[in-house]
């Protein structure tokens, strides 16, 4: 992805790196983009549902852009995902360019419509599964036909 455009992939990936590319500034990210969209949805609708439909729809709109935040979030936090994400750019940079673009955040669904946009123009294919799984592989049972199926039979 050429960083001289603006998506909203990478301005997750960039606020997620920071300066130094921690776990923690991930891990804080990665909530604020969840929390944010989650509890700016349920104040929007309890506003709404009171009577206040235009407090009501800027917090749900404003909830709403966090949804593809907090799903490039979930999809770059792995450490080899946001390090390809941000392969050859400058952090300090970006993070300066895309400062202000946080702002958009605050204009009820823009932010939304772009990623949406965006994903049409340029879909991105399934990372592919990992070389060696951490998930050990379940135990075969030699008695249990679902996990291990019967020997042919040998008639001599």
């Amino acid at each position: 992805m050429a960083s001289d455009g603006f998506t909203v992939r990478r301005l997750a990936a960039i606020d997620m790196h920071g300066t130094r590319g921690t776990i923690r500034r991930r891990r804080i990210v990665t909530a604020e983009f969840i929390l944010a969209s989650v509890g700016l949805l349920t104040a929007g609708t309890a506003a709404w549902a009171r009577g206040g439909w235009l407090a009501g729809g800027w917090l749900i709109g404003a909830g709403v852009n966090y949804i593809p935040l907090a799903a490039y979030a979930l999809t770059l936090y792995s450490t080899e995902q946001l390090a390809a994400e941000l392969r050859d750019v400058d952090p300090a940079r970006e993070l300066r360019r895309y400062a202000l673009a946080q702002f958009l955040l605050l204009l009820p669904l823009l932010v939304a419509l772009l990623a949406l946009v965006q994903l049409r123009r340029n879909p991105r294919p399934a990372a592919p599964a990992p070389a060696t799984s951490r998930i050990p592989a379940p135990p075969q049972d030699e008695n249990n036909p679902a996990t291990h199926p019967p020997k042919a039979r040998q008639d001599q």
